[in-house]
Formats: structure tokens, sequence, C-alpha cells
């Protein structure tokens, strides 16, 4: 449960290891069993996300005028839209894209997480270094 309540509210196991330390308990888990209860956690996460997607998707087909192919494709009319998280006057390695379907109600179909930030290169030029 404390891999889940971390990462909902976004602080991970350091900040859960940080909380838990100022009120004087140990940490939740070992490191490697907080890993593979972030596989478990990210695999169920992946699957409800490709289903929902996929619904979209089925719903997004039906509303569209547009018949389907030969092939049982539908087109449909999207809208794209991406950012970069960004303050006024600074820059961010985060970003997004997504792609909605425009039928109303309209749907994300897709979306795409972005970063300019490499932990495995930043961690190799440290060694470098």
């Amino acid at each position: 449960m404390a891999c889940v309540a971390a990462n909902i509210v976004g602080i991970k196991r350091t900040g859960m290891t940080t909380i838990l330390g100022m009120l004087n308990i140990l940490p939740p888990v070992q490191i490697e069993n907080w890993n593979k209860y972030q596989k478990i956690y990210s695999d169920a996460l992946d699957v409800v996300k490709d289903e929902s997607l996929g619904r979209a998707a089925d719903e997004a087909a039906e509303q569209s005028s547009e018949p389907a192919d030969h092939e049982g494709v539908t087109n449909i009319k999207v809208s794209i839209d991406g950012t970069w998280l960004t303050r006024r006057g600074h820059s961010s390695l985060h970003g997004i894209a997504t792609v909605c379907s425009t039928s109303d109600p309209s749907k994300v179909l897709d979306f795409e997480c972005l970063s300019r930030y490499c932990t495995t290169c930043s961690g190799l030029l440290g060694i470098k270094e």
C-alpha cells in the first residue's frame, strides 16, 4: 500500500522514507521489495491504460460519421496538442503530447510523456568526471 500511496501523491520511496523518518518510523520496505512492487504497480497501470485508450478509440469510431474501409479501419478527426511544462522565465525538461477525438464528448486516444533528461546519461557523465 505504501508503494501505491507514494506514487499517487508523487513522492516515491525517497519522500516516503523522509516522512516516515520524521515520524521515527522505519522505511516501509527494502529497496528490492519496493522495486518489485513498483513493477507490479506499473504493469497494472499499463493494462488499465491500454484498455481505457482502446475503449476510447472504439467509442470515437462508433460516433464517427465516416464508414470503415475494407480493412475495418475508421478514419476519425482528431486534435493533437502538446506542451513543455514551463513557468515564465524557466525551461523545462518534461513535456506531454495528447491526441484527442473531436467527438462530443472528446476522448483521449493517446498520449506521450516526453523528457529531455536521461538518468542513464547523467549517471555515466558523473562516472566519467
